[in-house]
């Protein structure tokens, strides 16, 4: 379904009470990013009607970069976040990210998306060699991952590894078939997706709504802005994302494990395979993201990442993809306001994957509508005038 927004008076310049209604909904979700819409069907299936305001197009992710993946592997270290916010925090981030990937994989199963979701090994190199593998399985064990154990070798021939840690029971999948399901699961749920619309804010009034750029109002009881938080009843921007690459590296079909491969030292890389039909061989993508501040050349940074896959992937042939492309902060991907409580609030998950974190900004955003508690919301979820995340979300 598309909206065309009109080119009506703009909503600075009349009343809320007079604008022209476009519809009514409990709930109106400002976006249609893979976040906003894993929202959006969990709020259908809980009985509540959706409507889903898109400027531009369906499922807005990152190519290529961390939305192949979903995966408890934390951006810092297990040792990291046990040292910084204890072990029972630790618990509850780790009990979090398996209930986020075990949520999403009960989504494809019930809907039948065919978005090829499987169930992985993740592999993971952290810093201080064999010593420091071992401090970082003592953390994660700490954190309730028992599964987790030390390789000193991985199923990958002649590849630079030394040991890593290994994280069962990870999953990857195809995201943007993955967002065509969740769209039609929403719709025949009754949700609606309006594109060409463009959310712009919050309206007091006789009932709370939101505004459109083309001075319609949409009434709901609750807005769900993805990726465009609250800011005195605006939909503002985003902050500055940060800057992620990624290249595609072209390998014979079988020559490698079906894993997830993550180096978490000082430029963290991510690794996963990404099939192309039969025949065609499979690519291996490769990718990390800029730390915050550093400014080094694009060039540089596929340099780094293709010598990176060459050495600990030995038959890694030729390049046959390179992009950049801007993540998200993960602080940006979800902001809510709702009658009640009009200075909003905020879901900030942090560490996991990109995918990781939507599903469990996803589940708290329903918490927060629905009233229901789940056991580490209290981790994620703040009201938007305060200063600081809740520590423990890894």
């Amino acid at each position: 379904m598309r909206v065309a927004d009109s080119a009506a008076t703009p909503a600075a310049s009349a009343s809320p009470s007079i604008l022209p209604e476009l519809t009514r909904a409990d709930v109106c979700v400002a976006g249609a990013g893979l976040p906003a819409l894993l929202a959006a069907y969990l709020l259908t299936r809980a009985g509540h009607s959706v409507v889903i305001l898109e400027e531009s197009a369906l499922g807005l992710v990152q190519p290529g970069i961390g939305v192949a993946r979903m995966t408890s592997v934390p951006d810092l270290s297990w040792r990291e976040i046990v040292a910084r916010d204890g072990a029972p925090s630790a618990r509850i981030a780790a009990h979090s990210h398996a209930a986020a990937v075990d949520a999403l994989e009960a989504i494809v199963r019930r809907e039948r998306i065919a978005c090829e979701l499987e169930r992985i090994d993740a592999f993971c190199l952290v810093d201080g060699g064999a010593a420091g593998t071992r401090r970082e399985l003592i953390a994660a064990r700490e954190a309730g991952i028992e599964e987790a154990e030390i390789m000193q070798a991985l199923p990958v021939p002649g590849g630079a590894w030394g040991p890593a840690l290994r994280f069962p029971g990870e999953v990857r999948l195809q995201p943007l078939k993955l967002v065509q399901g969740l769209a039609r699961a929403i719709a025949r749920a009754g949700g609606r997706i309006m594109l060409g619309v463009t959310p712009a804010a919050l309206a007091p009034g006789d009932g709370p709504s939101i505004v459109t750029a083309g001075g319609q109002r949409i009434s709901a009881q609750v807005v769900v802005a993805a990726h465009a938080p609250l800011a005195g009843g605006r939909l503002e921007g985003t902050s500055a994302p940060h800057i992620a690459h990624v290249v595609g590296v072209h390998v014979a079909r079988g020559a490698l494990p079906q894993a997830l491969f993550r180096d978490a030292r000082a430029f963290p890389i991510d690794a996963s395979l990404l099939s192309h039909g039969r025949g065609a061989g499979e690519v291996l993508l490769v990718g990390g993201e800029d730390p915050p501040g550093d400014d080094d050349h694009t060039a540089f940074r596929y340099l780094a990442l293709e010598r990176w896959a060459r050495e600990r992937f030995p038959g890694a042939g030729e390049i046959v993809q390179r992009g950049t492309v801007q993540a998200l902060p993960e602080h940006d991907l979800f902001a809510l306001g709702c009658a009640s409580a009009p200075g909003g609030a905020h879901a900030a998950p942090r560490g996991g994957s990109a995918l990781t974190r939507a599903v469990l900004c996803a589940l708290a955003i329903v918490e927060l509508v629905e009233g229901a508690g789940t056991p580490w919301a209290e981790l994620y979820v703040r009201p938007r005038n305060s200063a600081a995340a809740r520590p423990g979300a890894g």
